[in-house]
Formats: C-alpha cells, sequence, structure tokens
C-alpha cells in the first residue's frame, strides 16, 4: 500500500504536521498486524517553493508540460499517481484552506479536465485552533472528487495553538486509530471501485459536456475523453468500477437530466 502524505503548513512540526504524522504512525501499525507493507512518500507544500496559477490555460489547451512555473509541481502530480492512496492536510485559515493548498489545487486545475485519479482513495485532514464550519475540507473534497478520488474521510481537529504530543494522545488517540483504520480498510478492499452515486453523477455530466463541446482550445482535453474511450454510450465512469446496476442506471438518468439544463 503506497500513500502520499501532503502537508500544507508552512509551520514546521505544527499540528497539521503532527495529526498527519500520527495517522501515519497509526497506517504502519495496522500494516504490521495485518501483514501489509504501508509505505509514505511525505510533500509538505511549503519546501516547494511552488509559482501561482498565472491563468494562461495552457495546462487546458496544450498539456500541463507547457505551464509557464517551472517547478516542481508535475513532480508531486507523478508521486500522487504512482501511489494508490492521498492522505491530504491543511490547516484551517479564515475559514479555508493554506494559501500553499489553494495554490496546489489551482496548479492542478488540469485535472478536473483530465481526471486520472478514479481508482484512488483519499483521506482530508485540516486542523483549526477553536472550531471550523467545515468549509475548508469541502475545498479540499471538491477538487478531489472532480479529479476522480474515492473519498473516504473528512476530519477536522481542534487543535488551539500548538497541539501538545500529551494533549493530543489523551484526547484524538481514539478518533486518529479510528480514522486511519476506515482509511486502511478502504485501501486494502478497492472501495474506490465502488464510486458513489454522486461520483457517478458527475461522470455523467462531464462526459455529456466533453460530447458536446466543439471548442477548438479544449480539443487536447477532449481528446483525452476520446483517446481513453470514456465518450462511449456504454461507458459510465473514468474506470471499470463495481457500483450495482440500480444506483449507476439512476446516477445515469439525474447526470443526463442536470446536462440537460447545464451543458
Amino acid at each position: 500500500m503506497n500513500v502520499v502524505s501532503i502537508v500544507s503548513s508552512a509551520r514546521r512540526n505544527g499540528n497539521t504536521g503532527r495529526i498527519a504524522g500520527a495517522i501515519e504512525k497509526e497506517l504502519l501499525s495496522l500494516g504490521q498486524k495485518h501483514g501489509e507493507t504501508v509505505s509514505f512518500e511525505k510533500v509538505n507544500l511549503y519546501d516547494l517553493n511552488l509559482g501561482y496559477c498565472r491563468g494562461c490555460r495552457a495546462c487546458f489547451e496544450k498539456g500541463e508540460v507547457f505551464c509557464p512555473c517551472k517547478d516542481t509541481l508535475l513532480t508531486v502530480r507523478d508521486k500522487i499517481l504512482g501511489a494508490d492512496a492521498l492522505l491530504l492536510s491543511s490547516p484551517v485559515y479564515v475559514e479555508d484552506v493554506s494559501g500553499l493548498l489553494k495554490t496546489f489545487i489551482d496548479r492542478l486545475a488540469f485535472l478536473s479536465y483530465r481526471p486520472v485519479c478514479a481508482g484512488k482513495t483519499a483521506l482530508c485532514i485540516t486542523s483549526s485552533g477553536v472550531g471550523s464550519s467545515g468549509h475548508a475540507i469541502k475545498t479540499m473534497a471538491r477538487a478531489l472528487g472532480i479529479w476522480g478520488f474515492h473519498i473516504c474521510g473528512r476530519h477536522n481537529f481542534r487543535a488551539g495553538g500548538m497541539l501538545q504530543d500529551e494533549y493530543m494522545r489523551s484526547r484524538y488517540s481514539k478518533k486518529i486509530k479510528k480514522i486511519a483504520a476506515g482509511f486502511f480498510n478502504a485501501v486494502r478492499v478497492k472501495k474506490a471501485l465502488k464510486p458513489s452515486i454522486l461520483s457517478l453523477i458527475v461522470f455523467t455530466v462531464q462526459q455529456a459536456s466533453w460530447r458536446k463541446t466543439k471548442e477548438p482550445k479544449m480539443a487536447y482535453s477532449r481528446a483525452y475523453w476520446k483517446d481513453k474511450g470514456l465518450l462511449g454510450k456504454g461507458v459510465s465512469f473514468y474506470i471499470p468500477h463495481r457500483a450495482g446496476p440500480v444506483k449507476t442506471a439512476a446516477a445515469r438518468a439525474i447526470g443526463k437530466l442536470i446536462a440537460l439544463f447545464f451543458v
């Protein structure tokens, strides 16, 4: 089981990093218990010095390699594509994700057009000083869902100014164990192959959009859908899946109805 853990906090060993580290430790323990190797590729966005998206649309219209920001973004993208799962964590800043994570999401916007992460599982974690409205974690889940990820969990940790290890163990030990177990099980049994009805609906709407579009500047992204065989009438998701026929049929019907009004 290969997991990429991305921390989007500029504060080294801060609340977000500590919580992510505790979940990673628990996943390693679960791997040993079940005789499964769990490996981590850790990425701290603060270390990457990512450039801001310039809105040039080169990644949409010609491909991500034409992005004028020459940094390590695509290296991280490749790490994600080579993994089974993603643990994405962010502090909550003004009821949203950190600027680091927003930049990361913006720069990977081309995945919204070419969702290559289907079949992969993601866990979203936020840490806040006090309570949180949940908007930040919705930002994370919305982006990952459109990119094709199966979201197995969304959890916020109320951590105060600086979470002490002893306090984290006493207050959040059970929660961390439960979250890690759910994540581990979701990856292990490939729950991503059983997409939610929402994921199936989103696919149907996207499919209808790419079937209809004749915009020359979107030819590159449309070619992705065509070359992958995703525009065929019998195709109901990005990858072969295990969703039941009734759920699939219902999602297709709802998605087509939505597409009639918005595509």
